[in-house]
């Protein structure tokens, strides 16, 4: 992973992106996770059930240890059918 700072167009890095992972338990309506639902990035999201955008496409996970993440994370990118909406 590499921070680049602020950036105009983030398609670019969302076009070769297989995977986001959402850690925040508090927000409301993530724009990021919009996003990534345009570019069909599978997510991995920690206890956010209540959102209706959460609902398809992603995985929800109530455990925010990295262990439990990391084990959906590989879960995802070794199954290519998996990560299908």
């Amino acid at each position: 992973m590499r921070l680049v700072g602020y950036q105009q167009k983030i398609e670019i890095f969302l076009k070769k992106s297989s995977l986001h992972i959402f850690p925040s338990i508090t927000e409301a309506y993530p724009m990021v996770l919009s996003e990534t639902k345009i570019f069909e990035i599978p997510s991995i999201i920690i206890g956010l059930d209540y959102l209706t955008l959460a609902k398809r496409g992603n995985v929800i996970i109530y455990d925010d240890n990295p262990s439990a993440i990391a084990k959906e994370a590989v879960k995802i990118l070794k199954n290519e059918s998996y990560r299908k909406f």
